[in-house]
């Protein structure tokens, strides 16, 4: 139990910075799949594509996730371990040994190929967080007199400002990923114009675009296959050249954890380059089945221009990762050149870690309880991050299902308009007959009241002759209204043998 207490509580001393960080990790992933969630309606309005790069998307955040938790717990594992190797001599009844505070940071005794947290914040990490090793870093400063102190505090240095390298590196691909969803539609009517002008040369850049994906696959793989050659190497090295005294194998277990970090980047580099060359392979298919389709074949010109440009950005990568193999290659041959004289300052330097462990002791059971409240936050955020999978997934079902029956509500709805078109179309026929007629009567009933105006000088005379007409007229406009009534019972005949043609196709489909 005691045992346990040390471990922790000296873990969380050097690695406050962990718990900082992972916090703030944790707070940007549940701030990103927020804002992929949020617009997920704008943009499902916008752009067909966001189903596509949605799932994507939240893969990727994932990833991303679990590499920066894995080096991040990595860094925690390597910067513990020489703890349990002095509690272990201790158990066996070795004599304490004077050793200064932080030495096996410096060294790796055991495999503990990590860096102490006081002067990784002080490299790295702001001055917040200092406060609580500086004074331990005080007590020990005489670890800067003892031989060999600059050569290996030097190289992990170097291995400290490549972790800060890896955590500003997932922090940019962070913010590419964001600014990705953000003007995912916003960059297809912004490169419209220039998709066009640039629409002839699409076959050649496609070809080229899929030569270098494939050539600088090929350079990954090949640089892949040094880092495991240099890691044979350095194993069947090892064994020969390391002592009992396990305080040599730090530096050489850096360097491994070094180069299996590069490793793992590297294989990842690869990974997305082969999505990206699968994803061009995809947008070729889309373009030769959609020549006809002007306005599909300009969004994947833009998608084509997004993908050459990333694929140049790994191209870099590779070369700049090739470079950093080559160096590390270097590094590991010197540090092995290195390793035989360090013997005697191993054995000086032991002495000061006595001092150390007294210092270490009473803050046992606080680092305890600080590493299980972690281990429990950890364990609820990885469910509440399940839970919000389950939802995205369920609210995927319920958009496609809602998309389904639009469409079919869309085409019942398009069938009755035609059906009410024809309907429309005979009654305009019908009513331009009846206008016609009432046009004619009403021209001859104006004729006939000219007629009246021009011989209201012969009334008395033609008194008879008016009440003739007036009877006409009569009979006029009930031959008028009768005509209408004609015309009224034929519209509804009319109605009632569309209503039978319609359905005698069904009929006839029947029998």
């Amino acid at each position: 139990m005691d045992y346990e207490l040390v471990r922790s509580k000296k873990s969380m001393k050097n690695n406050k910075w962990l718990e900082h960080n992972l916090e703030d990790m944790d707070k940007s992933v549940k701030k990103m799949v927020k804002l992929i969630e949020e617009d997920a309606d704008s943009l499902a309005k916008k752009a067909e594509m966001y189903y596509q790069k949605r799932p994507e998307l939240i893969s990727l955040v994932d990833e991303f996730h679990r590499m920066y938790r894995s080096l991040a717990e990595r860094y925690d594992d390597l910067s513990s371990s020489d703890l349990t190797t002095e509690l272990n001599n201790n158990r066996l009844g070795r004599p304490p040994s004077r050793r200064a505070p932080g030495f096996d940071y410096f060294l790796g005794n055991n495999g503990g190929g990590g860096l102490p947290s006081d002067l990784y914040h002080k490299d790295v990490d702001d001055a917040a967080s200092v406060t609580d090793s500086e004074q331990e870093w005080d007590d020990s400063s005489s670890l800067a007199s003892y031989p060999g102190y600059v050569s290996v505090g030097s190289d992990f240095q170097s291995l400290t400002k490549r972790v800060a390298d890896l955590e500003i590196e997932l922090r940019e691909a962070k913010e590419r990923l964001r600014m990705q969803l953000e003007g995912n539609t916003d960059g297809l009517s912004l490169t419209r114009v220039k998709s066009e002008s640039k629409f002839v040369d699409y076959p050649a850049k496609l070809a080229a675009c899929e030569q270098e994906l494939r050539d600088a696959n090929e350079k990954i793989l090949n640089s892949e296959d040094q880092i495991f050659m240099l890691k044979n190497q350095l194993a069947r090295y090892l064994p020969h050249e390391l002592d009992d005294e396990n305080g040599e194998e730090g530096a050489d277990s850096t360097q491994e954890m070094d180069v299996e970090s590069l490793s793992e980047e590297l294989r990842i580099a690869s990974l997305r380059l082969r999505e990206a060359e699968r994803e061009n392979g995809m947008m070729r298919r889309e373009v030769e089945k959609s020549k006809s389709d002007e306005l599909r074949l300009k969004s994947l010109q833009n998608m084509l221009e997004s993908a050459q440009k990333e694929a140049a950005a790994w191209k870099s990568k590779s070369t700049a990762d090739r470079r950093e193999v080559a160096k590390l290659h270097d590094r590991v041959s010197m540090l092995k050149h290195s390793l035989a004289g360090r013997d005697h300052e191993i054995r000086d330097l032991k002495t000061a870690l006595s001092d150390a462990e007294e210092k270490i002791f009473p803050e046992k059971a606080q680092f305890k309880e600080e590493i299980t409240s972690l281990l429990e936050e950890k364990a609820n955020r990885d469910e509440q991050f399940s839970e919000l999978e389950a939802q995205v997934r369920y609210l995927e079902e319920e958009i496609r299902r809602v998309t389904n029956e639009k469409t079919e509500e869309e085409e019942r709805l398009k069938g009755e308009i035609e059906v009410l078109t024809m309907e429309k179309a005979v009654k305009e026929i019908c009513i331009e007959t009846v206008s016609n007629k009432v046009s004619k009567l009403e021209s001859e009933m104006l004729l006939l009241e000219y007629e009246m105006k021009a011989k209201d000088s012969k009334t008395m005379e033609m008194e008879e002759e008016v009440e003739k007409l007036r009877s006409e007229l009569e009979e006029v406009a009930e031959e008028k209204r009768e005509v209408i009534r004609q015309l009224c019972f034929s519209l509804d005949y009319s109605k009632d043998e569309c209503k039978r043609l319609h359905t005698m196709p069904v009929q006839g489909i029947d029998h």
